[in-house]
């Protein structure tokens, strides 16, 4: 299943390719040298998906995906904020978090190539409360950095919480079992579930 995991080794190839040194990213960047070399140690893990946008952008490859006027000067979609297609204020339980996902899956297999939607952690479980975030496991047809983060801002969007969202090949070996085994499937788009 391919995702998101290389995107740190690419980055560092596009930016030697580019003939860049970590200074003249981090210059580029506006953050220092030494941060450089911290997000490239660990292949890019650490750092947020904005700013792995802003590397993939600087670098020059940044995926683009949805319409130009989607996007603020950043190059993140701006459709997902503040849309709440069922319901106020932000989802309270798996069911909530499934019905606003299906009310949506029109926008987000057609805008951002989503192909399926799984749950895991508290709201997987049934233990969320107000605080915590929806841990949402997203594959898309054709992964790039930008399709991953303007999809993730438009489930944040549309369900009024804190998103973390990513392929299944973006976990770590030692937490993929355990989160494989929570992961509840809320919705893939028809052709991916006419495959299953």
């Amino acid at each position: 299943m391919g995702g998101l995991l290389d995107i740190g080794p690419l980055l560092v190839r596009a930016r030697t390719a580019r003939g860049l040194s970590q200074r003249e990213l981090g210059e580029r960047l506006g953050v220092v040298q030494q941060q450089i070399a911290r997000w490239e140690a660990c292949e890019y893990r650490t750092a947020s998906l904005e700013r792995l946008s802003r590397v993939a952008d600087v670098l020059g490859v940044g995926g683009r995906v949805g319409s130009p006027a989607d996007r603020d000067s950043g190059g993140i979609t701006q459709t997902g904020r503040g849309v709440a297609g069922l319901g106020d204020g932000p989802v309270r339980s798996l069911d909530d978090i499934a019905a606003r996902v299906r009310a949506h899956g029109t926008v987000l297999s057609e805008r951002y190539g989503v192909r399926t939607i799984d749950v895991f952690g508290t709201f997987a479980r049934g233990e969320q409360d107000d605080t915590c975030f929806v841990g949402l496991i997203v594959e898309l047809a054709r992964p790039t950095i930008t399709a991953m983060i303007d999809s993730e801002i438009y489930l944040q969007g549309i369900l009024g919480r804190r998103v973390q969202a990513g392929p299944l090949s973006s976990i770590t070996p030692q937490m993929r079992p355990e989160i494989e085994a929570e992961s509840v499937r809320i919705w893939a788009n028809e052709t991916d579930a006419a495959r299953t």
